[in-house]
Parts: structure tokens; C-alpha cells; sequence
């Protein structure tokens, strides 16, 4: 458990997260300690199996100590995926499941995790400002968000919805990054739906994600499909918005948008 620990600690570092340890004692002269990321205030509690038995136990301790803590998130580490059943009773008491997953880690965020990370405004700004670049038929475009003016046509493809694949947690550019794009395009496919190649990232570059532009989908079905794939927020472009929607809240935010060749196309 250690080693699981250890490896997740150096996960996060990576990320540039600040990690500490919160002691909580209790009356009956228990006492627990669980890791805390300063970072995302997510309380993390390590378990070495992911059998049911153990995650039920596990699951009283952390809301037993959750009160304790003044945190936005909650999750446990664990050393491999647990069964679906296993993972519907923690989200269902608003745990989130972090594993490893080869080299990295996987994150699968429970909807009040994906709800208090749209409810927080730095990182809302941040998805706010965020430009998308899409691999349309007639060539790469750049979509940027801006309050200035409209471009005041549809887009070339018509109206899109841009659904990123990395979880709030997991890191951009790996295999699992990857493996995730591939199981979000699968499924879109799976429903008939036409697909184009997709990055979305900070404006200067230095943050990208892979994502999918998607179309025929309603703002809802493009939440609920953003909320099914573990997701914040998705984007809805049409002919004269650009707007940000939370998959877990209502909160929204709608902006004009501008249009430009893109610098870097965006793979298929």
C-alpha cells in the first residue's frame, strides 16, 4: 500500500499538486490519517484490496471522517479498477475512485466531484478562456472564445459539441488519456454519431487535451454523455454562442466566438 501511495504522491507532484496528511481523532481514542490535495481539497483514503467487503468499511471511515475536514472532494486510492457495483455505492455516497492503471492513474469522478469542480471559479475561468482546435472536412480550425464580437455565421459543420476525454485528475498525453479518447469516440459512434478530431487546451499552449467535436446532440445529451465520460464541463458551439456547460449543475457560461485557421491541427 505504500508503494501505491508513494507512486501517487510523485502522480501528483508531477501535476504541480501540493500534498499534505490530515489526522483525525475521534473520541473513542481512534485516530485515522488520510492523504489530502491541497490543491483540488480532495481527502483521499489508500486501500490495498477493492473487495466489497473492504470498500464498505472503507466507505464508513471516510464519512465518518469527512466532517471532520473541510474538503471539496472525497475519493479512494486503490491499486486496480473495482468491480461496477463497487463503484456505483461510492458515487452514490460521493466518493470517486482513483486506480492505477499501468503507469498512470485512472479517475472515474463521482457527479457531486464533477459538480464542486464546475462550482470553482478559478477553474471555471480557466475552461472559460480555453480555445478548441477541430479537424473539420474543409480544413483545421481554431475556435476562441471572446465577448467582443460575433462571427455571426454557423460553423462549417454545423452546430458542434467538443467532449474532452482526460478526467479532472488524469494526466493529458498518456496511454490513458488516449485509451479514454478511444472508448468516448467508440461510443459516439456506437450511437450513429459523426465525429470530428478535437483539442482543447490554454491559449498559450502549454495545456491540451484531447477531445471529440460531435454532432446531432442536444445541449442535455451532450451533458449527460460529458457526465457518463467523467467530465466537468462540454462546449456547445452553434452559429452565434460558444458556450460552456457544467455536466453535474446547471451553471453555464455563453460567450460570442471567433474563428481562425488552426496552428495546430488536430488529429483524427
Amino acid at each position: 500500500m505504500k508503494g501505491l501511495q508513494n507512486a501517487y504522491l510523485a502522480y501528483l507532484r508531477q501535476m504541480g499538486h501540493q500534498v499534505s496528511d490530515r489526522r483525525i481523532a475521534f473520541g473513542d481514542n481512534r485516530s485515522v490519517i488520510l492523504l489530502f490535495d491541497d490543491t483540488n481539497s480532495e481527502l483521499i483514503d489508500v486501500r490495498a484490496t477493492i473487495d466489497m467487503a473492504t470498500m464498505r468499511t472503507a466507505l464508513e471511515q471516510i464519512l465518518d471522517c469527512a466532517p471532520y475536514v473541510e474538503h471539496s472532494h472525497r475519493s479512494f486510492l486503490l491499486p486496480a479498477e473495482p468491480a461496477k457495483n463497487v463503484i456505483d455505492l461510492l458515487h452514490d455516497h460521493g466518493v470517486s475512485v482513483i486506480w492505477a492503471s499501468g503507469d498512470d492513474f485512472a479517475v472515474r469522478r463521482c457527479p457531486d466531484s464533477l459538480a464542486a469542480f464546475a462550482a470553482n471559479d478559478v477553474l471555471w475561468q480557466n475552461y472559460s478562456e480555453a480555445v478548441v482546435d477541430v479537424a473539420l472536412p474543409t480544413g483545421a480550425v481554431r475556435i476562441t472564445p471572446t465577448d467582443d464580437a460575433a462571427y455571426g455565421t454557423m460553423p462549417p459543420a454545423g452546430p458542434l459539441h467538443i467532449i474532452a476525454a482526460c478526467q479532472p485528475g488524469e494526466l493529458p498525453g498518456t496511454e490513458r488519456e488516449r485509451e479514454s479518447h478511444r472508448r468516448l469516440t467508440d461510443y459516439l459512434h456506437g450511437r450513429g454519431l459523426d465525429t470530428f478530431g478535437a483539442i482543447g487546451g490554454s491559449p498559450d499552449g502549454t495545456y491540451q487535451e484531447l477531445s471529440v467535436a460531435v454532432s446531432g446532440l442536444s445541449d442535455e445529451q451532450a451533458r449527460e454523455i460529458g457526465r457518463r465520460f467523467g467530465q466537468v464541463a462540454v462546449f456547445s458551439w452553434n452559429s452565434s454562442q460558444w458556450k460552456l456547460l457544467a455536466c453535474a449543475s446547471d451553471r453555464s457560461a455563453v460567450h460570442r466566438w471567433t474563428l481562425e485557421r488552426s496552428p495546430l491541427p488536430p488529429k483524427r
